[in-house]
């Protein structure tokens, strides 16, 4: 097959230049446009405002641009279409701006001949300042603080404006932005469309780890955020849009943090242990940035006192987590000399303590089981990981080379004990008894002999170490031409050890009992990527571009992993004479069999991944308005080949997958940018993994989850559906956004389960099927309600999802034969509605907000299924929040919330709970200093128990966690400006 793909390629990119013979001739005027940018002749940094006006040679003005301090640009400070004046002749341009001499560029006619596709980029242009004046005048002009506004496509949004805590992070200002939403696992959107990148000052900022300035950029920083679509340096080059934009939310911080260094400590304690460090520095210079970061804690807490968030009970953290982070990141981007150099830093290290109990009743065809667990563990997670990325722009060349590498160890340790029953054993339990005590006892006991289905106990103790590097290299030519190659490598090597017992105290099987150890041998990871583009820009008309590509992927992968029973070692099956973690001596450990061949492998994987693709481009942008759309039709052939060798099966197997995965989007832009519109539409293959999904051979690794493969699957496919409209107005303060999402599920490869209800074991074999599909519809509104002042502003939120499941489940209550294990289970369908509602009402006035709300949920379930049980649960939560200075230099920050759960047969998850949290901070001046103390649930209402129930079932949990505590920080800040202005 691969020796068809070049010769495809090459007659689509033979074809395409035909297009654009297409577009000359015809005796049109055809744009030709020249552009440049103008630069401080000593620091060399680009000029904030400037005007560029065309001449002819003989200084007859045609032509004027003014620009501004725009956000964001990539065309040039000035550009000139000379469409109407011919590429005939010489031109100059004058570039001027405030506090500069004027100076001038000469354009010659013979330059034009080298320019392709339709521009030209000009010499740089250099100002010389002018000597430095003093006005003793001035005037102090007061308006009124808005929320956001409008400045060309991007939305800005006033930090000023906003009411916020003493001691709040950036994480706080994007809660209260209106239209913006920050969810807990980091994720920003604004106007229901999700944010790429989140810059600093328009640059990287620990690129791919939100968090790390959302939890450590003090919010007093921030002057203003700006949410726009942003240019690839690859565009920027190029001068035009060959890569779809990023969506990016852009960090703007105050005038006097912008040069100079600044300082950030906070230190905190509390009850029960509690503490937080914190340190946050920055270095900028007209070039530069050095960002450094700390954080060491034990709280891991997401409430924010005075705040409306979407914290509830069910977010609180679970176990006791310790967690030191550190890193660096700089940043170099001299716009002058186009050199771009992006390095950072990481590290970290968490330790877990969690203890957890579980109960919980499982709805099963044929009867009920009801479970009931306890664990216990530890964990360490190390990491180290570093980046660095350098980017050249040349005159017709650009050159992008990224370099990462990074190095993990996870340990762990845990305890546990679960059974499964046949009946509710809370009724059966002697008075004063205790369920851990009867799980964990040698003989097991009456109860378990009468109603455990099986009973599991379990002592672990793991370590991993995970090593890996990367390097990618990018070329991009002004001829259209965009190379891109990378390769990466990866080790990763591992060892476990379990003590393990499974019995059926009914003694209706024999019992397990392993001394389990598991080694990963160093596996090894290499691979490559290929990929080659060709841009044809303005094929046809104007704004439609052509691009043919191809691409390339492949890893190699050498996987062996080894398992040992080593209970069969004589006096092994003892766990007191043998602790955990202990292996047999060589000699006894090379005359033993204890191999699990069923369950050790060797394999080796060589996938390969080609794609050749054709996509067509159009896009127009105005003064108010713009819209575009974009086809993209691949051809992609999967090869899968592995060499695989586990109990009595060795061999190759080879699998050739050819399919297409078309997508198409499109975006309108109209009333100055205020109103949007986006859509798009894919198709994704779904193709059944070799090694998961078609070796036919039974895995008893887990011996109450007995797996095996299908080598009768087929491919599926999914199509995804996403449509959304935002609109704003920042006269009024208000917006609007509605989306929706659907998914569609074709030929989906799911995991059919048949349940043994007498041992307790599940067969799990995947098959196709089709018929699942879902549908997600969100709107979100703001709008002031007293539209002179505006201070009274109603919001809110409407979420709808609907979803449509298909199962492959079957219970057996007889017991399963060695021919039904794997038989396709029964088929059923659910639906599950989810709807939600939350308004919100704010009142601010001067630093005084005080907020009401609400928020209901609403969930219901349906099936066919013999055992299911339908579902109606209703949730929702009430309560105000104030934020308001007091006396001397003391604010208040509080918040007081009903949350509660109704609809459940069982009323232990019928709760409600009144949770009030409070903040009381004072700022001083000299020393900037600030103190504050917290609270968190002051009325130690919160259960560290939670309830949950689904159409599967129901489960109540216990966990190790602080929902009542009390802490008091102190933050010190330090900023310095630079005597001297400039690099």
């Amino acid at each position: 097959m691969r020796r068809y793909l070049l010769p495809l390629l090459l007659i689509l990119l033979a074809l395409c230049p035909a297009t654009l013979q297409a577009q000359k001739g015809g005796g049109k005027k055809l744009s030709f446009y020249i552009m440049g940018n103008a630069y401080d002749r000593v620091t060399r940094l680009p000029l904030d405002t400037m005007q560029a006006v065309l001449l002819t040679a003989d200084s007859v003005a045609l032509d004027t641009v003014t620009r501004g301090p725009e956000p964001k640009w990539s065309k040039g400070r000035w550009n000139f279409n000379l469409r109407d004046y011919g590429t005939d002749r010489d031109y100059l341009v004058r570039v001027t701006s405030d506090g500069y001499y004027p100076a001038y560029v000469r354009i010659r006619q013979s330059t034009f001949a080298d320019a392709r596709y339709g521009w030209l980029e000009c010499p740089k242009v250099e100002l010389m300042r002018l000597p430095k004046t003093r006005d003793l005048q001035g005037a102090t002009v007061t308006a009124t603080k808005v929320k956001f506004y409008h400045k060309g496509d991007t939305l800005v949004y006033n930090a000023d404006a906003l009411n916020l805590g003493e001691g709040s992070m950036l994480d706080a200002i994007i809660r209260q932005m209106p239209g913006a939403e920050l969810r807990s696992n980091g994720q920003i959107f604004v106007g229901g469309k999700k944010v790429d990148d989140l810059l600093l000052n328009g640059k990287d900022f620990f690129k791919g780890d939100p968090t790390k300035m959302l939890e450590n950029l003090p919010a007093y920083m921030v002057k203003h955020i700006q949410v726009y679509n942003k240019d690839t340096e690859t565009n920027e080059f190029l001068g035009r849009e060959v890569e779809k934009k990023r969506y990016v939310m852009d960090v703007k911080l105050k005038k006097e943090y912008n040069k100079g260094y600044m300082l950030n400590l906070e230190a905190a304690g509390g009850t029960n242990d509690r503490y937080l460090g914190r340190l946050f520095a920055l270095r900028f210079t007209d070039r530069s940035r050095l960002s450094l970061v700390g954080n060491v804690n034990n709280v891991s807490e997401t409430r924010q006192p005075g705040e409306n968030t979407e914290w509830t009970p069910d977010m609180m953290p679970q176990g006791r987590v310790e967690t030191q982070t550190g890193g660096l990141d700089y940043s170099y981007d001299d716009s002058y000399s186009k050199t771009r150099i992006y390095t950072t830093l990481q590290a970290s290290h968490t330790r877990t303590v969690n203890a957890s109990e579980q109960s919980g009743v499982n709805f099963l065809e044929g009867g009920d089981t009801w479970s009931r667990s306890f664990s216990n563990g530890r964990s360490d997670f190390s990491s180290v990981n570093l980046n660095h990325y350098f980017s050249k722009d040349f005159e017709r060349v650009q050159l992008q080379v990224n370099v990462n590498a990074g190095y993990t160890r996870n340990k762990s340790f845990a305890n546990s004990a679960a059974a499964t029953f046949s009946a509710n054993p809370s009724l059966y339990l002697p008075s004063g008894a205790s369920m851990l005590d009867t799980l964990q006892g040698p003989a097991g006991g009456d109860l378990l002999r009468r109603l455990a289905i099986n009973r599991t106990l379990s002592e672990s103790d793991s370590h991993s170490d995970n090593g890996n590097a990367a390097l990618s290299v990018s070329y991009i030519d002004k001829k259209g031409w965009e190379i891109r190659a990378s390769t990466d490598w990866r080790v990763q090597q591992a060892n476990s050890f379990e003590h393990y017992t499974l019995d059926y105290p009914a003694g209706t099987t024999a019992p397990t009992r392993q001394n389990r150890y598991g080694r990963t041998r160093p596996n090894r990871h290499a691979g490559y990527s290929l990929s080659i583009d060709k841009w044809f820009y303005d094929a046809w008309i104007k704004g439609f571009s052509i691009v043919p590509s191809y691409k390339i992927r492949q890893s190699f992968d050498h996987q062996t992993y080894d398992r040992h029973l080593l209970e069969r070692l004589a006096g092994w099956n003892d766990f007191n004479a043998h602790p955990i973690g202990s292996l047999p001596s060589d000699e006894e450990w090379l005359r033993s069999l204890t191999r699990d061949s069923l369950n050790a492998y060797d394999q080796r994987l060589k996938p390969l991944w080609q794609e050749v693709c054709l996509a067509v481009d159009y896009k127009h942008r105005g003064e108010t308005s713009s819209f575009g759309a974009s086809l993209r039709v691949p051809l992609v052939v999967n090869m899968q080949w592995l060499d695989y060798t586990r109990a009595d099966y060795s061999g190759v197997t080879r699998r050739t997958d050819f399919s297409t995965e078309p997508m198409a989007w499109g975006y309108v832009n109209w009333r100055d940018y205020a109103r949007m519109f986006n859509w798009s539409i894919n198709v994704n293959t779904i193709l059944p993994d070799l090694l998961t999904n078609l070796i036919s051979l039974p895995s008893t690794a887990d011996p109450l989850n007995v797996t095996t493969g299908n080598p009768d699957l087929k491919n599926g496919s999914i199509v995804n559906l996403n449509l959304s409209y935002y609109t704003y107005n920042a006269k009024q303060q208000s917006y609007l956004s509605l989306g929706s999402y659907s998914t569609f599920k074709f030929n989906d490869i799911i995991q059919g389960a048949i349940y043994d209800n007498r041992t307790g074991i599940t067969y799990r074999k995947p098959y196709n099927v089709s018929g699942a599909y879902s549908t997600n519809v969100n709107l979100s509104f703001g709008q002031p309600l007293d539209r002179k002042h505006r201070r009274l502003v109603l919001s809110g939120s409407t979420s709808i999802y609907f979803t449509h499941s298909v199962d492959l489940l079957h219970t057996v209550r007889e017991g399963i034969t060695d021919e039904g294990r794997f038989v396709r289970p029964d088929r059923s369908t659910g639906d599950n509605w989810w709807t939600t509602q939350s308004l919100s009402l704010t009142y601010q006035i001067k630093k005084v907000t005080v907020g009401i709300n609400g928020y209901g949920g609403y969930n219901a379930t349906r099936s066919a299924r013999p055992g299911f049980r339908a579902q109606n649960v209703w949730q929702y939560r009430y309560g105000a929040t104030l934020q308001a200075p007091l006396f001397w230099k003391l604010s208040l920050s509080t918040d007081l919330k009903v949350y509660a759960h109704r609809g459940f047969s069982d009323p232990a998850g019928n709760t409600d709970n009144l949770v009030w949290n409070a903040r009381l901070a004072c700022r001083l001046t000299k020393p900037a200093l600030s103190l504050f103390v917290e609270g968190f649930d002051l009325l130690h209402q919160l259960s560290s128990r939670t309830f949950t129930m689904t159409s599967l079932g129901r489960t109540e949990s216990w966990r190790n966690s602080l929902p009542s505590y009390f802490m008091l920080h102190a933050v010190w800040r330090f900023s310095q400006k630079p005597k001297k202005q400039g690099a």
